[in-house]
């Protein structure tokens, strides 16, 4: 479901009911970026396709550059959707702590 919504609009433009809900001033620190939000808005996402969440990211593996990939959290979760509903979901935690073994082994010889 979409609960909130953040758009750019030009200044003095109306903006548009969504599901029947009228946006709000962003009080981004961004500004720039957001001027209005929509929020409850419950709006159903028939997305289909997979999604992979995360969470207990480990300090000693951060990069400075850009998104961190799965093997370097704790806790990994696959999940499956189809026309918006979660059809499956899988725990990733192991296979993503072997790939993080194979990542972080020091080559022969270091």
């Amino acid at each position: 479901m979409l609960e909130k919504l953040f758009i750019h609009l030009p200044q003095g433009a109306a903006p548009p009911p969504i599901g029947g809900v009228l946006p709000e001033p962003s009080d981004s620190a961004a500004p720039r970026l957001f001027s209005t939000v929509y929020e409850n808005l419950g709006l159903p996402v028939p997305f289909s396709g997979s999604l992979w969440i995360a969470r207990g990211f480990i300090p000693e593996l951060y990069v400075h550059m850009g998104f961190a990939p799965a093997w370097k959290y704790t806790q990994v979760r696959s999940l499956q959707f189809l026309d918006g509903c979660c059809t499956t979901q899988q725990d990733q935690s192991q296979a993503m702590e072997a790939v993080r073994r194979q990542k972080t082994v020091q080559p022969e010889g270091a």
